[in-house]
């Protein structure tokens, strides 16, 4: 759905989001764990720190994905068990996503979940769905983030300045490094 040049898909409930991101023809994807509560009228600190670090880096706009869609501003509080339902939705709304930006754009996509992938041992596997749904629908993206935690994580933008340069990060062998 587009609101105002937004986009956002959440469920009726609210109580998780699929997708939140500025509209453009040239948009930075952004790969966190979990949505917080932010949406186009209420942007919080970080969607706020992503719309700048974007424009600052020459996207028209930044598109918001998540590993897992369930909402919350603490990653240790959600499913125990992976909403296997849940999981489904999230990967049909983000192949719908990947299907229009990839159209005709090589595709920036930053990781940004940092250390919370590891708060469920399940999120490993949904990354992993995450990122061969990508790797389908082009061979046309280069993965980047913002630095790594000190377990080789890709860091979470909290507290970093929004001109700060990407660095390259090889998803295939950090998945293989977090045992996929």
């Amino acid at each position: 759905m587009i609101i105002n040049n937004w986009l956002y898909v959440n469920t009726p409930d609210n109580k998780s989001r699929f997708v939140l991101g500025s509209h453009g023809n040239n948009p930075l994807l952004c790969i966190g764990i979990n949505p917080s509560t932010a949406t186009p009228d209420k942007l919080d600190p970080a969607m706020k720190w992503l719309s700048e670090f974007s424009k600052n880096k020459g996207y028209d706009g930044f598109i918001m994905i998540n590993i897992y869609p369930q909402r919350g501003a603490d990653p240790k509080k959600i499913d125990k068990q992976r909403n296997d339902d849940l999981h489904r939705e999230n990967m049909y709304q983000i192949n719908g996503v990947l299907k229009n930006i990839f159209k005709n754009n090589k595709q920036t996509i930053l990781a940004i979940w940092g250390v919370s992938i590891k708060v469920r041992p399940w999120l490993k596997d949904c990354l992993h769905e995450l990122v061969k749904n990508i790797q389908a629908f082009s061979s046309d993206y280069h993965w980047k983030c913002l630095g790594l935690t000190k377990e080789g994580h890709p860091s979470y933008p909290f507290g970093i300045k929004s001109n700060v340069d990407f660095i390259d990060f090889d998803i295939n062998t950090y998945l293989k490094e977090i045992g996929i």
